[in-house]
């Protein structure tokens, strides 16, 4: 049996020196805001963090 894989949009508001740091780091490794939260998000998660 196929797996169907499905995408949800998540926003997330952050204040202004956040959304900025997030840019310059993001534009210093070539990648993407949302490839950078998408590896953060991995990242506490596999750490065992709970919510």
């Amino acid at each position: 049996m196929a797996t169907t894989r499905v995408r949800h949009t998540l926003q997330v508001v952050v204040p202004a020196e956040l959304h900025d740091a997030l840019m310059e780091r993001a534009r210093s490794e070539d990648r993407s805001v949302a490839s950078m939260v998408r590896i953060a998000v991995r990242r506490y998660l596999e750490d065992g963090r709970t919510w």
